[in-house]
């Protein structure tokens, strides 16, 4: 008996379906079969989850559980139940054992800090994977800076490396760190405020001027951004006015004075060498180009009423910038009497104040040429 058209189409479409689900089934088995597991141990859960997909295993075909381990890195592979070479079928599960870093709850005995440095005690409990360490700092005469004070819990307890524990070291904290506002508008009751906040101490000058009003501020020993830290101690002089005519006058007289026996000393001292000879004209003295020149050679009495200088603020400067700097910093005048160093074998010229000394109303500067 012949059979209908349709009824062969319809017989041919199904045998080719069953023969097409036939083929996709058995190139699938082939294909799961030819998988072969790595070797994972000791490489990231990410290594892990790359090889998964591109060999298309479902996310049910691998499983991954956690142990502490002291040695492993965290999410790291410590083990794994397919060994490297073995095939994973369709039906197969591979569990993958992660590393949960170290045990939080592992004990040990506190050791004894005496003597030791805030770094070498932080080296004791990174090496035991401590982490919940915290570190105060106290001032202490008695115990040198950054070295051990005491610790809670005490020395010998036996703690977990996950419990609070608290280190005290002496100093102040270096991490504490405070950026200095401009402080050239502030009034005194503000830079009090400022300093009691911050724990920074001002010692304050008191200058004349002709040019700042009574009770402002003239000069502060930092600039605008500076960085400080809780304990430091900056100078501020204040105004006290234009200098009385009575007290200006004495102390022109008695810069003159000074002015004509620096000269008398320095006539009578001074070598032959024609390049030792102090130029007045420029407040520096002579090109001392390999030689020292020394002006004045008897030191004048000091005069109290000339504000005190931050010797550091005027490194890197010229010698001749320094005398200029002092002086309209200050409002007085600024001579160098002593220079050191050898001014051809630093062509930048780049100084710094040494040490100084007033007297009769004008500074007077070491300077060193070969400041670094």
């Amino acid at each position: 008996m012949r059979m209908k058209k349709g009824v062969k189409i319809v017989l041919s479409a199904a045998l080719t379906a069953i023969l097409c689900v036939g083929m996709t089934i058995t190139i699938l088995a082939m294909n799961n079969s030819s998988i072969k597991v790595k070797n994972f141990i000791g490489q990231s859960k990410k290594v892990v989850e790359t090889w998964r997909k591109e060999n298309k295993l479902d996310e049910k075909q691998v499983v991954y559980t956690y142990a502490y381990s002291e040695e492993t890195k965290e999410n790291n592979v410590l083990d794994q139940s397919l060994k490297e070479g073995e095939v994973i079928s369709e039906n197969d599960v591979l569990t993958v054992t992660l590393s949960h870093g170290p045990d939080p709850d592992k004990e040990f005995a506190l050791a004894n800090f005496e003597g030791k440095t805030k770094d070498e005690i932080a080296q004791w409990f990174t090496q035991y994977n401590f982490t919940n360490v915290s570190y105060i700092y106290e001032e202490n005469a008695d115990i040198p800076e950054n070295a051990y004070i005491s610790m809670e819990p005490s020395v010998g307890t036996i703690v977990k490396r996950s419990d609070a524990i608290t280190v005290k070291i002496s100093g102040i904290d270096p991490e504490v760190k405070i950026t200095a506002p401009d402080l050239s508008n502030y009034s005194k009751d503000n830079l009090e405020a400022w300093a009691k906040e911050n724990e920074v101490t001002i010692n304050y000058e008191e200058v004349y001027s002709d040019a700042i009003e009574n009770g402002a501020i003239v000069s502060i020993s930092i600039e605008d951004g500076a960085t400080l830290k809780k304990g430091d101690t900056i100078t501020v002089s204040i105004s006290k006015g234009p200098q009385p005519e009575e007290e200006k006058q004495k102390d022109i007289q008695n810069t003159k004075q000074g002015s004509s026996s620096s000269a008398n000393t320095q006539v009578s001292s001074a070598p032959t060498n024609s390049s030792n000879t102090a130029s007045s004209s420029s407040g520096v003295s002579g090109s001392n180009e390999g030689n020292e020149t020394n002006v004045p050679v008897v030191k004048p009495t000091v005069d109290a009423n000339l504000p005190s200088l931050n010797v550091s603020f005027y490194n890197g400067l010229s010698a001749s910038d320094i005398c200029a700097f002092v002086q309209e910093d200050t409002g007085y005048p600024a001579v160098a009497a002593t220079i050191h160093g050898d001014a051809s074998t630093n062509p930048n010229n780049y100084a710094g104040l040494v040490s100084y000394y007033t007297s009769g109303g004008t500074y007077y500067l070491t300077i060193a040429q070969k400041w670094s």
